[in-house]
């Protein structure tokens, strides 16, 4: 279960986390997602407080913000949970900088922010040389650039996560009728 933070306290935020884990039940993982609301301190404090609730979390994503490289390479060190890099990855030079930084433990790549399918194949295969692993992201974006995420995601083993929640946005373009339904949160691919 994703969850979007940052938009409150960080206090609020660390409560909301601890009410939605208690509900969930431990058996369910959560990634965290901060959208770059937070700093080192209050992210490692975040951490530290729901490593001792001891909380099923995936990841904490991009907590700070995306030139933060230090405080990245802090958490990465220091955080309980592994630290997801997102929106400091926008390219292959920017994923060189981060892993000499020892700066994430894994890279969201997104195929809309790196500029496509050859600069996410470098990344992806820098990181998995790397012992980094990667998730597949999506921006809001139309159904075709995500069956290229979805295609890219399933051809490479070292693609740990993939988060493509914006075909759930796409319901408004003409053409997806044609290829799939949604009902209930669920994605029906037709005949």
């Amino acid at each position: 279960m994703k969850i979007k933070l940052g938009n409150n306290s960080v206090s609020h935020d660390i409560k909301t986390i601890q009410k939605i884990s208690k509900a969930v039940g431990p058996d369910i993982s959560l990634r965290i997602d901060c959208n770059q609301a937070w700093n080192y301190k209050d992210t490692l404090k975040a951490s530290r407080i729901w490593a001792q609730d001891n909380l099923n979390i995936d990841f904490i994503e991009q907590p700070v913000l995306k030139d933060a490289i230090s405080d990245l390479t802090l958490l990465s060190e220091n955080s309980p949970y592994p630290i997801m890099a997102d929106e400091s990855v926008a390219s292959y030079r920017d994923a060189i900088n981060l892993i000499k930084h020892h700066a994430c433990d894994y890279i969201n790549i997104k195929l809309m922010k790196t500029g496509g399918l050859s600069e996410a194949i470098k990344i992806n295969d820098l990181a998995q040389a790397c012992g980094i692993k990667t998730m597949v992201g999506c921006m809001i974006e139309p159904v075709e650039s995500i069956a290229a995420a979805a295609a890219f995601a399933v051809a490479n083993k070292n693609v740990k996560f993939i988060d493509l929640d914006s075909i759930f946005m796409a319901t408004q373009d003409p053409d997806l009728g044609k290829y799939l339904e949604i009902k209930n949160n669920e994605i029906i691919l037709k005949d």
